[in-house]
Protein backbone atom coordinates (compact mmCIF):
# COMPACT_ATOMS: atom_id res chain seq x y z
CA UNK A 1 0.00 0.00 0.00
CA UNK A 2 1.10 3.43 -0.93
CA UNK A 3 0.51 6.15 1.78
CA UNK A 4 0.00 9.65 0.19
CA UNK A 5 2.18 12.44 1.81
CA UNK A 6 -0.80 13.83 3.93
CA UNK A 7 -1.46 10.68 5.44
CA UNK A 8 1.75 9.57 5.68
CA UNK A 9 2.91 12.64 7.51
CA UNK A 10 -0.65 12.15 9.81
CA UNK A 11 0.97 8.48 10.71
CA UNK A 12 4.02 9.66 12.48
CA UNK A 13 2.23 12.24 14.07
CA UNK A 14 4.44 15.44 12.53
CA UNK A 15 3.67 18.92 10.73
CA UNK A 16 4.66 18.46 7.49
CA UNK A 17 7.58 21.14 8.07
CA UNK A 18 9.10 18.64 11.00
CA UNK A 19 8.18 15.57 7.69
CA UNK A 20 9.77 17.26 5.51
CA UNK A 21 13.04 18.21 7.75
CA UNK A 22 13.29 14.66 8.82
CA UNK A 23 12.94 13.35 5.16
CA UNK A 24 16.17 15.83 4.69
CA UNK A 25 17.82 14.63 7.74
CA UNK A 26 17.43 10.84 6.30
CA UNK A 27 15.13 9.85 9.06
CA UNK A 28 12.26 9.20 6.89
CA UNK A 29 12.49 7.52 3.35
CA UNK A 30 12.41 9.18 0.18
CA UNK A 31 8.99 9.11 -1.68
CA UNK A 32 8.47 7.14 -4.67
CA UNK A 33 7.03 8.42 -7.73
CA UNK A 34 3.60 6.96 -8.56
CA UNK A 35 2.78 9.94 -11.49
CA UNK A 36 4.36 12.66 -13.33
CA UNK A 37 3.11 15.12 -10.63
CA UNK A 38 2.69 13.02 -7.40
CA UNK A 39 4.72 11.08 -4.99
CA UNK A 40 3.89 8.72 -1.97
CA UNK A 41 5.66 6.55 0.36
CA UNK A 42 5.51 3.07 1.23
CA UNK A 43 3.16 2.17 3.90
CA UNK A 44 5.54 -0.67 5.36
CA UNK A 45 8.33 1.53 5.17
CA UNK A 46 6.31 4.20 7.39
CA UNK A 47 5.26 1.77 9.08
CA UNK A 48 8.75 0.73 10.44
CA UNK A 49 9.97 4.09 11.03
CA UNK A 50 6.74 4.90 13.27
CA UNK A 51 7.91 1.58 15.59
CA UNK A 52 11.67 2.40 15.51
CA UNK A 53 10.49 5.99 16.92
CA UNK A 54 7.94 4.04 19.42
CA UNK A 55 10.98 2.02 20.29
CA UNK A 56 12.81 4.60 21.79
CA UNK A 57 15.07 4.02 18.62
CA UNK A 58 17.95 7.07 18.82
CA UNK A 59 18.95 8.96 15.23
CA UNK A 60 21.66 7.16 14.46
CA UNK A 61 19.60 3.74 14.30
CA UNK A 62 16.91 5.37 12.39
CA UNK A 63 19.07 6.76 9.93
CA UNK A 64 20.57 2.87 9.45
CA UNK A 65 16.83 1.63 9.63
CA UNK A 66 16.05 4.23 6.28
CA UNK A 67 19.22 2.96 4.74
CA UNK A 68 18.32 -0.57 5.25
CA UNK A 69 14.49 0.39 3.57
CA UNK A 70 16.46 2.12 0.25
CA UNK A 71 18.55 -0.96 0.06
CA UNK A 72 15.71 -3.19 -0.02
CA UNK A 73 13.88 -0.77 -2.21
CA UNK A 74 16.62 -1.11 -4.43
CA UNK A 75 17.31 -4.57 -4.15
CA UNK A 76 13.44 -5.53 -5.38
CA UNK A 77 13.74 -3.53 -8.41
CA UNK A 78 16.95 -5.22 -9.26
CA UNK A 79 15.07 -8.36 -8.86
CA UNK A 80 11.94 -6.65 -11.03
CA UNK A 81 14.64 -5.48 -13.76
CA UNK A 82 15.94 -9.07 -14.07
CA UNK A 83 12.96 -10.81 -14.54
CA UNK A 84 11.87 -8.43 -17.16
CA UNK A 85 15.08 -8.77 -19.07
CA UNK A 86 14.64 -12.36 -18.86
CA UNK A 87 11.30 -12.59 -19.80
CA UNK A 88 11.76 -10.85 -23.33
Amino acid sequence: MLLRPPRAIAELGMSRTQFYEAQRLGLITKSVKIGERAAAFPANEIEQIKRARVAGLGELEVKALVSQLHAQREAMAAELRAGLKGGK
